[in-house]
């Protein structure tokens, strides 16, 4: 009866760890803005990360492009250029210093959450990628390098409705097209 009973517990929560694994990313009790992100995501590494093949560092960003449709960047992350840092992670500001990260498969999805503290496991996964480095000094931003010609992907969803949605790949600014996406 009690090896019974363990092997039930064990196959219910092995179902929960592969329900909930690293590549399907769950929803459960997640802000409007992290569900586009985390969907984005989820997408981009099913169906796009094939065209970004010889890069495994990503930043995401979110946004409002209209009021009625919410859109999400991800394009590659320049490593050559970290972000550096002196102390501990609790004396990182979060509007600075990425706080959210996502790994999928050795690759790295980061973003700024204002409402999420840095964390020592983040901090290290930051660490890992070159997103950041350790140096003695006061809080330095590097000058941020970017590439006009580098593509991302950027998925535009209603707010409303997360199913209807477009996504795009282009090395064009966000807002400066209409992705023609009708919402309620």
């Amino acid at each position: 009866m009690k090896s019974h009973f363990l092997k039930s517990t064990y196959v219910i929560i092995v179902n929960i760890l592969i329900v909930c694994s690293s590549f399907v990313i769950c929803e459960n009790d997640l802000d409007d803005r992290t569900k586009f992100i985390k969907k984005s995501i989820e997408i981009f590494y099913k169906k796009d990360i094939k065209k970004f093949k010889n890069y495994n560092v990503f930043s995401v960003s979110e946004g409002i492009f209209k009021e009625s449709i919410s859109v999400v960047r991800i394009g590659r992350h320049n490593t050559e250029n970290p972000l550096l840092y002196k102390g501990s992670f609790s004396d990182m500001p979060a509007n600075i210093y990425p706080t959210r990260v996502v790994v999928l498969n050795n690759n790295l999805f980061f973003w700024y959450d204002e409402h999420e503290p840095m964390n020592a496991s983040t901090m290290e996964i930051l660490k890992k990628y070159g997103v950041i480095k350790y140096k003695n000094i006061h809080y330095e931003i590097n000058k941020l390098s970017i590439d006009d010609s580098q593509k991302a992907a950027h998925y535009y969803y209603c707010r409303t409705n997360m199913k209807n949605k477009k996504k795009f790949i282009t090395n064009k600014g966000i807002g400066t097209y209409d992705p023609n996406i009708k919402c309620e």
